[in-house]
């Protein structure tokens, strides 16, 4: 009988010399039985719950040929662990006449395949189970359970015997650095794209020391990777992000985003490197920048970052179609270019650069009028004392909730000194102790209880300022992106109408969104500041236009 042997251990934490052992044992068997080996094959540190093995698929390949009588095994979970891949085995073999023996059940048959498979089965199971169990207590007092991310370190700690304690890290200072600066890039308003070739430019190595990409930076937001979605970055890393299925077939391990209810957040705050509201900044980009899914979605091309200032903002007074390009430089009406003047009667076309210019002038001239100006510092006051009374209050919350911390603490460390057993209350020690250190650090960025905002008296030259500078902030090429996405908040649309050979463009703009452009956090809709305002120009076809009149 010619026999083929087979051998395989897990993972590289098991020994190389197990395939010996095994090797011996059925040699032994051989030698008994009288049978003639005619080749050896193994499989090292690789799991049995795949059949997707270097070493059994030659073996099987062997039977095939017809090289083979008898495949010899240690134990029959050395084929396979999963119950579905014991079967596919023993039932290919037994349609090529092929004898599946073991050392330890000698002839298998399929009461061994359903018994000794369903037992492997619930072995891979419950050991699974137990890792996830193991993996989430540790994660939970704060510990690593994964790889090391980028912007940390292993921080090496020992116990009181010198072993290293697994699990710890601290900041990396430098690719901190990297971290909030790309965070505040995206928040800005520039593509996840443009600032990977910018780290790349720049000769910044990325993660684990390879190139930066888009797909680096923005990663997965419902598994959680990616730079923009690492919670740790806040001190609160997740765990159970995503689960990972075998595909049965190919053996290919697949990731699965976990459910909102199934993953696991601690509060591990010396491992904050973005502050609260920068990530607060992200999150809002993110959800601007999403790609929906259902019967109300918009549109792929509204979710784009407009190429030029106007787009999308500009209709005709005819028709009521968009105005676009229909040249190089210059913009006209949509329907007029796609049916002609079946289409709409408005002929006329202007220089895109020209519109911008004229729009930039009129804002800016709107923006610096008087009233808006004293509604602006009004509004700038308000808000102003409306933030101090809510840091006034959650600051006051936290210095109650550190006094009852620490009181747990001076409790429980009394009961450890009057003899109490320290493992028994060591878990709701290390919880308060971490409790104690996020209130800590939260209480070192609330100022002292504030007194009501004064007006000051350079505070209208400020916002004049602030003006100023978003306008000179569209010409720079480092900061338009940002500079364009503020401005187009500003304009609600521009209504272009030929009248007597020349276009008459009705602005209407956010009298809101003035008053609260320069107020970084500011609120979005100003309470009595609802109403748009409407403001009427003149160009004449192809050689500009200029001002003339305003209406509300």
């Amino acid at each position: 009988m010619r026999v083929a042997l087979y051998a395989r251990y897990s993972t590289d934490m098991q020994k190389p010399e197990t395939i010996a052992v095994q090797n011996g044992n059925m040699r032994a068997y051989v030698a008994k039985a009288g049978w003639q080996e005619v080749g050896a094959w193994a499989d090292e540190a690789i799991s049995g719950a795949t059949l997707n093995r270097p070493g059994i698929q030659a073996l099987l390949a062997a039977c095939e040929r017809r090289e083979v009588d008898v495949v010899l095994a240690d134990e029959l979970d050395r084929v396979s662990r999963a119950q579905s891949h014991t079967a596919k085995v023993f039932e290919r073999l037994q349609f090529l006449g092929i004898r599946l023996v073991t050392v330890a059940e000698g002839e298998i048959t399929r009461l061994h395949v359903g018994m000794k498979g369903t037992m492997n089965a619930e072995q891979i199971s419950a050991t699974s189970r137990k890792t996830r169990d193991a993996l989430a207590d540790r994660h939970m007092k704060g510990l690593n359970t994964g790889g090391r991310a980028y912007g940390y370190d292993l921080d090496f700690q020992l116990d009181a015997r010198g072993d290293r304690i697994p699990g710890h890290l601290k900041v990396n200072p430098t690719e901190a650095e990297n971290i909030v600066w790309i965070c505040e890039e995206y928040a800005a308003g520039r593509s996840a794209k443009d600032i990977a070739a910018d780290l790349y430019s720049r000769g910044v190595p990325g993660p684990r020391g390879g190139k930066w990409s888009a797909s680096t930076i923005n990663g997965n937001k419902k598994r959680g990777t990616g730079i923009l979605n690492n919670q740790a970055y806040v001190g609160r890393p997740e765990h159970q992000r995503q689960t990972f299925r075998k595909d049965p077939e190919t053996g290919k391990r697949h990731a699965f985003a976990t459910a909102e209810g199934v993953k696991k957040t601690a509060e591990v705050p010396h491992l904050r490197i973005v502050s609260d509201e920068l990530w607060a900044k992200v999150k809002a980009r993110q959800e601007q920048t999403a790609c929906p899914h259902g019967p109300e979605v918009t549109p792929f091309w509204a979710r784009q970052r407009p190429k030029y200032l106007l787009t999308g903002k500009v209709t005709c007074g005819v028709c009521g179609s968009n105005y676009g390009k229909v040249g190089k430089l210059r913009s006209g009406c949509h329907a007029r270019s796609n049916y002609g003047e079946a289409g709409c009667s408005n002929n006329l076309t202007i220089r895109i650069g020209e519109l911008e210019e004229q729009v930039l002038a009129a804002l800016k001239d709107d923006m610096l009028r008087p009233d808006v100006i004293e509604a602006f510092v009004a509004e700038y006051v308000a808000e102003s004392n409306r933030l101090a009374r809510e840091r006034d209050r959650d600051g006051a919350a936290h210095r109650q909730e550190l006094k009852g911390v620490e009181a747990g603490i001076q409790r429980l460390t009394n009961a450890i000194l009057n003899g109490v057993d320290a493992t028994l209350v060591r878990d709701e020690l290390n919880r308060l102790g971490r409790r104690k250190a996020k209130l800590e650090d939260l209480l070192s960025q609330t100022a002292e209880p504030s007194v009501p905002a004064l007006f000051h008296p350079k505070l209208a030259q400020v916002y004049r300022d602030k003006v100023e500078d978003l306008l000179a902030a569209y010409s720079s090429e480092a900061s338009r992106a940002q500079a364009q996405e503020l401005i187009r908040g500003l304009i609600e649309r521009i209504v272009l109408t030929p009248v007597d050979g020349v276009l008459r463009v009705e602005m209407t703009g956010d009298l809101a969104a003035m008053l609260t452009i320069s107020q970084a956090g500011g609120r979005k809709n100003t309470p009595g500041a609802e109403a748009s305002e409407v403001r009427q120009v003149k160009m004449v076809a192809g050689t500009g236009f200029e001002p003339v009149t305003f209406r509300l």
